[in-house]
């Protein structure tokens, strides 16, 4: 059974990169939350309900992959942390890797690789104002004003 969390841990970082959604969220999943192809839920954190278009974004990996996330079993965060941080060892990385870094590649890949306006991932992050999202990720945008010029 633990060889299945930690392939399941994967799937869900994957799942979580390509949505933006915090670890809690992730754990509240269910296949009626899908209308169409969209993830309708209300955040645990803010109250505020998110729309995502998991058919357009990243190529539709998230629509794809929906069917094994919305049977993911629970798992405690120090657990998927433990897991995540192994991945991240594994692949070389000089950092330790933890949950909230999928949300960080969320919105840096929307705002740096695909140039989609800050607003729209507010929006996307369920940010209750665009402010938020500003002091996360503003500072580690690749954009400057020499782009806009």
């Amino acid at each position: 059974h633990r060889r299945g969390l930690v392939a399941e841990s994967m799937v869900r970082f994957e799942f979580c990169c390509c949505t933006g959604l915090r670890f809690g969220d992730s754990l509240r999943l269910r296949p009626d939350l899908l209308q169409g192809d969209r993830l309708v839920m209300q955040m645990e954190k803010t109250g505020r309900t998110i729309n995502l278009p998991l058919g357009k974004l990243f190529g539709g990996r998230p629509l794809a992959m929906w069917e094994d996330v919305a049977r993911l079993h629970p798992i405690n965060i120090c657990t998927y942390n433990i897991h995540l941080d192994q991945f991240g060892k594994a692949a070389g990385l000089t950092f330790k890797l933890s949950s909230h870094h999928a949300r960080d590649t969320f919105a840096m890949s929307l705002l740096n690789e695909y140039r989609v306006p800050i607003h729209v991932v507010s929006k996307l992050l369920g940010h209750a104002s665009v402010v938020t999202t500003e002091r996360h990720y503003a500072h580690l945008l690749d954009s400057s004003v020499e782009d806009y010029l």
